[in-house]
């Protein structure tokens, strides 16, 4: 319930590494745990079991959500490829799952009559993913679809690298600078490290763009 969420602490200087793997390492322990749970011993309502399985794609996505922010923001590039390797992670075991014959037997044995209209929908939708992602299909296939989405999972990633590691720029003015907060503005002068330089006027510094500047020049500054 939303009555018991809570803020996610999030960790201090030089912990991200350690954070960012444990975080997502927890949330797929907790989609296995409650993934075997549901194929040992589902709960005897139909209702209860659609609850189990939205727990598990919670979890699924707390990880991922892990993985998707910090691979493309963080500015540390050892934090962006273990979080790479969280949604690495995340992608295999939502094939797993998704090509689990058993967890498609404790679905297909529900009643859907036992259901109200919004629970049988989602019944419906979860049965269609499984038969989507080849659940009921022979071994030999089932093998090579996981092995098709890993691959697909790398590539992406490795197309959203390219995107994310060219970084350009142009040279801009001082009051283009405008609007931006200004400790960021005090923190990034002109010529300061290797994505800035001073040319032209006094004051002109390339501005690029890498992440970590562009998104606070797309929210706050008054040229953009």
């Amino acid at each position: 319930m939303t009555s018991d969420l809570q803020p996610l602490p999030l960790p201090g200087d030089g912990q991200w590494l350690e954070w960012v793997g444990s975080r997502g390492e927890q949330q797929l322990v907790a989609a296995r745990a409650l993934a075997e749970a549901l194929r040992s011993a589902p709960p005897a309502a139909a209702e209860d079991v659609l609850r189990q399985w939205d727990e598990i794609s919670t979890a699924l996505a707390n990880a991922a959500s892990v993985g998707s922010l910090f691979a493309e923001v963080h500015p540390d590039v050892r934090v962006r490829e273990r979080a790479d390797t969280v949604r690495q992670d995340v992608q295999r075991l939502e094939t797993d799952l998704s090509l689990d014959a058993e967890l498609f037997a404790v679905f297909s044995a529900l009643d859907p009559a036992d259901l109200p209209p919004d629970a049988r929908r989602v019944l419906r939708h979860t049965l269609r993913d499984f038969r989507r992602a080849g659940v009921d299909r022979d071994e030999a296939t089932r093998e090579r679809l996981r092995a098709i989405n890993e691959r697909l999972v790398v590539l992406s990633q490795e197309f959203g690298r390219t995107i994310r590691d060219d970084v350009r720029g142009i040279r801009v003015r001082p009051d283009q600078l405008d609007g931006l907060p200004g400790d960021w503005v005090e923190a990034h002068p002109a010529g300061a490290d290797p994505g800035s330089e001073v040319g032209g006027a006094a004051g002109h510094r390339r501005y690029t763009t890498s992440r970590q500047r562009r998104c606070p020049d797309r929210r706050c500054c008054e040229w953009s």
